[in-house]
């Protein structure tokens, strides 16, 4: 039996990439940020009077941080209403309260390794006033 060095050589060529390309194939793993999850949360008692005293909290992913205290009722805002109220759609969650006149609208964002949460003051006379920065919440490196 005579053996061809031409079909020696494309045998051993065809071969090759069978072995080689399953380890080059191998897909790399995609860099992910973790998922955040992030809302408002409120603490409210009433006084004598039935006045509500609040305490509006950050939670992302389970750690809470105090971003207000405020003498009113607060509840958590849909999507739906962020276009009304000048919220940015890019706001991960929203927040209201009112009480006897004047109130607060809430909104977080996020910006990189941090959270910034936004307060908008409400006057049932002067009407609202501009957002401004009122809390900037570090996440720690699991949540970034």
């Amino acid at each position: 039996m005579h053996f061809r060095p031409s079909f020696a050589i494309t045998l051993a060529l065809s071969l090759v990439p069978a072995f080689i390309l399953p380890l080059a194939a191998q897909p790399r793993p995609i860099q992910t940020r973790p998922r955040l999850a992030v809302r408002f949360e409120f603490e409210v008692k009433r006084d004598a009077d039935d006045t509500p005293h609040s305490r509006v909290f950050v939670n992302a992913n389970g750690k809470r941080t105090l971003v207000l205290a405020s003498m009113a009722g607060f509840e958590a805002l849909s999507r739906a209403d962020f276009a009304e109220r000048k919220i940015p759609r890019e706001a991960l969650a929203a927040c209201t309260g009112w009480w006897a006149g004047a109130g607060d609208n809430l909104y977080i964002v996020r910006r990189g390794e941090r959270l910034d949460v936004y307060r908008q003051e409400m006057d049932e006379q002067a009407g609202p006033f501009p957002f401004r920065k009122i809390k900037s919440i570090r996440l720690s490196p699991r949540d970034r």
